[in-house]
């Protein structure tokens, strides 16, 4: 979509902020012969989200600059300054719209903090009411939950929200009323799922659905990942270290009311669409973040009590204190706030070191990447150094984060960006609205790629994914020191063995190369047990290296100084180029596996079957139509699917494309 730009033939494009945002700056829907008209926002109040909140503010603010015709439609739960964010949207043409859905929940709903009650080994769970919709219970009432497990005593499992949540969630295990169990951290979700394994009934009536997914995760995460264990009892884990197939499976079994529980982190708030009967918390704070927005929490809390159930809905929050519950009460009355961009918060915390330069600024808060890119960007649209420096605060005017700034901090803001804007060299703003990279990693990310000495040979793909060259190894160490993926990829030097720039290098090179996730589970963490390591494996490879490595790699690609000579390569060398980085997304190591798993394939397969398909079209696979491939695989027998069926693998080879029809939507 980069290479076409605005020749790219679709009419709706759904993406991520940050892809769009790439997009954007490229020139995607800015002429005239091809605008962008309309920019839809689902859960919109991520604009206070820490991480992505100024990904998504500069994304609009740019929209709004660059594509004249746009209109937006913003959709989120209550917040209370929705007038100011229509305003800065589009001036007296916004219009605020509410709509009451009050109607969509029928039965009574439930919010409130799970206690335990009794002595010994003889105890219970209770509900303790803190906020209902109908008032069938009053805010105080304790509703009995369930008896606790003997093997516990009151004590151990008092002091231990997961205790609580475990032992709450084993009582409410049924397939006809599913729940969600959320977990404080992705390893507690494997520790909540074995727990709900082991207290759940054995015997269940056999479900293709089921069985093809668990088959599915052995084919891929290997036989002994804990997942496929785990569905045998209709319990399943959610978590962004699943791959994005596995994942959607498990979200489509829970909407049929397959499974009779999902354990997940608290960052599934945003994204479940199925109703359930309970949600049952071990925690309402966001990894690294804080306490789950207020709005956030409430949007969660509308997936129970839906329209349908016969039973009372209910959210259940584990406490192990007066204290706590003082805390939870106290949580779930507060009403949701103005939503306050990510900027006002970025200034404050960089106003603590308001004399160091941006280097130290983008080393303690990565979200002045957002910041810069969105600065250099404007300076990309004005020749002249000093009408761009003119026109700098009516540009920040432009943001919603501006608005709200005191007088002081619009001043200290405008005047270290018009230095920072003043230092920008020639070509680096261009070369940021490339990569998504700020102008400053960019000059690192040159300077370093320069002293690595890379030439065109090291990055054919023979040499850079072979573990003799040393090529890899020098594109991790420039990535761990690039602030805006330095702390993801520095997430795998902090477990009990950490990797260093050379495992990670030779983690990428196993993972393109077609390496199972056991092999590489038993090769980078020998010294934990099989699920553990899996695990460790599965999170390291979909986390970290399908996402920020792969952004790093087509951002160094991108260089001067990267040794790649675009302009002697022809227009196919290019494209085979280019695709490198996609390697190291989808775990595969031809153009045509890239094909195949850009169409939902499974890995296990797509090198295999896009072999065939590159023979069907006689080597022209970058000239076919967009809608080829998924023709082409539609067309084909079971018994294609059968011959690049891996050996030992758990699926047939018309099981095989069963998963892929589901995933395409395709009634099989």
């Amino acid at each position: 979509m980069e290479e076409s730009g605005n020749q790219t033939a679709f009419d709706v494009l759904v993406t991520t902020y940050e892809k769009m945002n790439l997009l954007v700056r490229q020139g995607l829907g800015t002429t005239q012969e091809r605008p962008l008209v309309l920019a839809v926002v689902d859960e919109a109040h991520n604009l206070e989200e820490k991480q992505r909140g100024l990904n998504l503010e500069f994304l609009l603010s740019t929209i709004k600059n660059d594509c004249e015709e746009a209109n937006f439609l913003l959709m989120t739960p209550d917040i209370s300054n929705s007038g100011e964010v229509t305003q800065w949207l589009a001036g007296d043409r916004g219009q605020v719209i509410n709509l009451e859905l009050d109607w969509w929940q029928p039965n009574e709903r439930v919010i409130g903090a799970v206690e335990v009650e009794g002595k010994a080994r003889k105890y219970n769970f209770q509900l303790k009411t803190l906020h209902t919709n109908k008032g069938t219970y009053e805010v105080g009432n304790a509703i009995p939950l369930c008896e606790g497990n003997p093997e516990q005593t009151v004590t151990q499992t008092k002091g231990s929200k997961v205790k609580i949540t475990q032992g709450v969630a084993a009582g409410f295990l049924s397939l006809e009323a599913p729940i969600i169990v959320l977990a404080p951290d992705p390893g507690k979700t494997y520790t909540i799922a074995e727990s709900l394994y082991e207290q759940s009934p054995a015997t269940f009536v056999e479900d293709e659905d089921v069985d093809l997914l668990i088959k599915l995760v052995q084919s891929e995460l290997g036989k002994d990942f804990p997942l496929a264990k785990f569905l045998t009892r209709r319990i399943a884990v959610h978590s962004s270290a699943l791959p994005d197939e596995i994942r959607f499976l498990i979200e489509d079994l829970m909407a049929q009311e397959k499974l009779q529980a999902l354990v997940a982190t608290t960052t599934i708030a945003q994204g479940i669409n199925f109703p359930v009967s309970a949600v049952i918390m071990g925690s309402y704070n966001y990894p690294f973040a804080g306490a789950m927005p207020v709005r956030d929490f409430w949007n969660l809390a509308g997936r129970v009590g839906r329209a349908g159930q016969d039973s009372m809905g209910w959210v259940g929050m584990a406490v192990t204190s007066e204290s706590d519950l003082s805390t939870v009460a106290e949580y779930v009355k507060s009403a949701s706030e103005d939503l306050l961009s990510q900027l006002v918060s970025a200034i404050d915390k960089a106003l603590e070191r308001q004399d160091a330069d941006f280097n130290t600024w983008l080393y303690f808060d990565d979200r002045w990447s957002a910041i810069l890119q969105y600065i250099s960007h404007l300076r990309t649209q004005v020749q002249s150094q000093e009408t761009f420096l003119a026109q700098l605060e009516q540009k920040l005017q432009g943001t919603l984060g501006y608005s709200q700034l005191p007088v002081d901090k619009k001043t200290f803001l405008r005047d270290k960006l018009r230095a920072y804007a003043s230092s920008i060299k020639e070509g680096h703003d261009t070369l940021s609205d490339a990569t998504g990279f700020s102008s400053v990693s960019v000059n690192q990310m040159m300077g370093r790629l320069q002293g690595a000495g890379l030439a065109a040979g090291d990055w054919n793909k023979n040499q850079l994914f072979s573990e003799q060259n040393q090529s890899m190894q020098k594109l991790v160490g420039i990535m761990m020191g690039t602030y805006e993926i330095r702390q993801s990829l520095d997430s795998l030097k902090s477990e009990e063995r950490p990797l260093d720039q050379s495992s990670i290098a030779r983690l990428i090179i196993g993972w393109v190369n077609g390496k199972s996730i056991a092999t590489i589970a038993r090769q980078f963490y020998p010294n934990d047990d099989t699920n553990r390591a899996i695990q460790k494996a599965t999170q390291a490879l979909y986390k970290v290296v399908a996402h920020s490595a792969t952004w790093g790699l087509a951002a160094l690609q991108k260089m001067p100084t990267s040794g790649i000579d675009w302009d002697s390569l022809s227009e196919v060398e290019q494209k085979r180029m280019a695709n490198l980085p996609a390697y190291l997304h989808y775990g595969v190591n031809t153009d045509e596996g890239v094909l195949m798993r850009k169409n939902q394939v499974p890995r296990s397969i797509a090198n295999r079957l896009g072999q065939l398909y590159n023979e069907a079209v006689q080597g022209e696979i970058f000239s076919q139509p967009t809608d080829s491939v998924s023709n082409w695989l539609r067309e084909q027998s079971g018994d294609i699917w059968e011959n690049v069926r891996p050996a030992g693998s758990k699926l047939s080879g018309e099981e095989y494309k069963r998963v892929w029809q589901k995933l395409n939507g395709i009634e099989s």
